[in-house]
């Protein structure tokens, strides 16, 4: 849901062309849009590492064969169970990972059997989910800083229409960002499924956290 907007003076003119979407807002929110069948592949592979497939670190991981992988996933999504050691770091790998396998579809709920793993165990497997996760991370921050450079590259003609100036080579890409950014603070992207806003909003979190971005 979006944020609820109130300005004493009226809203501001670089917020009511987001709400209300300008030539160069809407290029902003199809890049947005686009990148739902960008990273949709990347959720198989995040589904791969909250079940344990071809993760070779599961085997090692746990002292009792009794023991369930799925208690992993199933706490995966209970962050009440997190242990506090985690570092936020780890905790935005791991927030990413949730909304990211969702992008799938799949509403399968796993109910995990048997005995459940050590508080130890448990750390250990959530701090090797966000190792996991980091080359698809990679990934994600490439497609999207993709989808700046073109969104950008059709921004920069429009710019005297629509500010009464020029853009300069590059401007176009701090343009759609800067919208990207405002529109992520006003919880208004401007996606139409749920689930690409959720890994928008988790991804976002880290990509402007991130010395790299």
């Amino acid at each position: 849901m979006g944020t609820s907007l109130w300005f004493p003076g009226g809203i501001p003119a670089s917020i009511e062309r987001l709400i209300d979407p300008d030539e160069i807002a809407k290029i902003t929110g199809t890049g947005l849009r686009s990148l739902g069948s960008e990273w949709k592949p990347l959720a198989d592979l995040a589904d791969q590492i909250s079940h344990g497939k071809r993760r070779p670190w599961w085997k090692g991981l746990f002292k009792s064969t009794d023991i369930d992988p799925e208690w992993l996933h199933y706490q995966l999504y209970n962050e009440k169970l997190w242990p506090k050691s985690l570092t936020t770091d780890e905790r935005l790998k791991l927030r990413i990972l949730k909304s990211l396998r969702q992008l799938s579809g799949s509403g399968t709920w796993y109910r995990p059997k048997g005995v459940s793993p050590s508080p130890q165990e448990f750390e250990r497997a959530l701090e090797m989910m966000s190792i996991d996760m980091e080359p698809i991370l990679r990934r994600m921050f490439r497609s999207f800083n993709a989808m700046l450079e073109n969104a950008g590259g059709k921004v920069e003609p429009l710019c005297e229409k629509v500010y009464g100036e020029p853009c300069g080579k590059g401007e176009g890409v701090l343009l759609v960002l800067e919208d990207i950014q405002t529109l992520w603070k006003m919880d208004r992207l401007p996606v139409r499924s749920s689930a690409l806003e959720r890994v928008l909003r988790d991804f976002l979190r880290i990509y402007f956290s991130s010395p790299v971005a």
